[in-house]
């Protein structure tokens, strides 16, 4: 993992320099992770019996279109819109210079980045665990009979739009740039 999620990292700050778009470095990231991961299942399962199907691969991928696609994308158009203006006020309040250590290098920036967005992400996971009517909605997540490369994205949609924005919306009102995040 943390070999691929370097490299990952990696082509994804030369793919931006490249010019090429977040949604293709994103797409194309995504897809060569599952399909490593897909090969090394099958390869090397934890447990061999979960790579017999048990009639969820339909239900797996639906939750994936939705809760790793569609949903992150709408409330990235919303959660943008809705920001922009605020963001803009409160960068204006620095006259002008914006908050968001910019100047850094961008490992440092990503580092940052990370801290801000997986800070609120992880107590919002926390408190999915812990409160009973939070734990009704991430208890999708837990459900499946087997875990394999797909169902590790079958999250109810309301767990995912509270993890989406308790992460981004800092980064947002901060003037994080979107190369960035990607």
């Amino acid at each position: 993992f943390p070999l691929h999620f370097s490299a990952a990292l990696v082509a994804a700050h030369f793919a931006v320099a490249a010019g090429y778009s977040p949604a293709v470095i994103l797409a194309v990231i995504s897809a060569i992770t599952a399909t490593m991961l897909l090969i090394v299942e099958r390869l090397h399962p934890a447990h061999p019996h979960w790579n017999q199907t048990q009639s969820d691969v339909g239900t797996d991928a639906l939750h994936a279109l939705v809760s790793m696609i569609l949903l992150p994308k709408l409330l990235e158009i919303l959660l943008a819109s809705a920001l922009v203006t605020a963001a803009a006020a409160l960068a204006t309040q620095f006259d002008g210079a914006g908050i968001w250590p910019s100047h850094w290098p961008i490992a440092a920036q990503l580092v940052l980045a990370l801290i801000i967005s997986q800070f609120g992400e992880y107590w919002v996971h926390r408190c999915m665990h812990t409160v009973p009517i939070l734990w009704r909605l991430h208890a999708t997540h837990h459900s499946p009979g087997r875990l394999y490369w797909l169902n590790a994205a079958r999250f109810h949609p309301l767990d995912t739009a509270t993890s989406y924005v308790v992460s981004m919306i800092p980064l947002l009102l901060l003037g994080v740039e979107g190369e960035l995040i990607v």
